[in-house]
């Protein structure tokens, strides 16, 4: 799961309140308040470059649902960044038949079912092993944002 956010400032991001005031649905969740920190002090400044949609022949002509976008994220060190430390090719595309979030009897939040169209899921799959087959990338020297923060020596 992923958020973006588009802002003209500096955020403010300590602890699990300060993100609860910027995603209030957070608070319905029994998080505590713990702290937020940076990985390894690491901070990347990520720039995201829509490439458009790709679609998908469907056969009950459904407008939405034979759809993926499709985005290269790149991420730069913010202050000394030129050339891009990751680039991301990413894809992403709706869940029909959004679910409304319910509780249980706790009164705990139920989690929400997402449905997708298989159709639309299988020709996705299909498509992104068709560029894992094209080696456009080394797979076995590539890291995921997450290996590089967590290796990140300032």
């Amino acid at each position: 799961m992923s958020a973006s956010i588009t802002s003209d400032h500096n955020l403010s991001l300590n602890n699990l309140e300060d993100l609860s005031k910027m995603f209030p649905r957070l608070s319905k969740y029994d998080l505590g308040n713990g702290r937020l920190e940076k990985v390894n002090n690491f901070e990347a400044k990520e720039i995201s470059c829509e490439l458009g949609k790709i679609s998908y022949h469907n056969k009950n002509g459904k407008r939405n649902d034979n759809e993926i976008k499709t985005a290269l994220n790149l991420w730069y060190l913010p202050k000394k960044g030129k050339i891009p430390l990751i680039v991301e090719f990413t894809y992403d595309y709706s869940a029909i038949n959004k679910s409304k979030e319910e509780k249980n009897k706790n009164n705990k939040l139920k989690p929400t079912i997402e449905v997708f169209p298989i159709f639309l899921v299988r020709n996705t799959y299909e498509f992104y092993n068709s560029l894992q087959n094209t080696k456009v990338v080394d797979l076995k020297s590539s890291k995921t944002k997450t290996e590089f923060a967590y290796e990140y020596k300032p």
